[in-house]
């Protein structure tokens, strides 16, 4: 790469011409006067007012259609049934179930037992 090619990709954009400045050079050209006296021109500076103060128009966004509210569709919501909970067992409550169980396993083991003695 060359230096300008470097150079050309280092700068920045230009920025956008001063509005005061580009008024200026226009108004020159238009009245067919040297830019450094419209610079100090009383009525170069009040034309330059003039347009400054005009209005401007600015384009106007489409508006955007209108919307009609819509009512919220509701179904009907079928009525929630408590179901009863099951009533808690005391301590021993639970204690007898598990001695009925251990009773029941030793009922079996002692079948099975019998049951292999007799084989024999």
């Amino acid at each position: 790469m060359t230096d300008q090619e470097v150079q050309s990709q280092v700068t920045k954009p230009p920025r956008a011409a001063n509005k005061w400045i580009t008024f200026l050079k226009n108004y020159s050209q238009e009245h067919n006067l040297p830019y450094a006296s419209c610079i100090s021109n009383a009525e170069c500076k009040s034309a330059y007012l003039a347009s400054k103060s005009a209005p401007i128009t600015e384009p106007v966004a489409p508006t955007p259609p209108v919307v009609e509210p819509v009512e919220p569709v509701v179904e009907p919501v079928e009525p929630v049934v408590a179901v009863p909970e099951k009533p808690k067992k005391s301590k021993k409550e639970k204690k007898q179930k598990k001695d009925r169980k251990k009773k029941k396993k030793k009922e079996i083991s002692v079948e099975v037992e019998t049951e292999t003695s007799v084989a024999e």
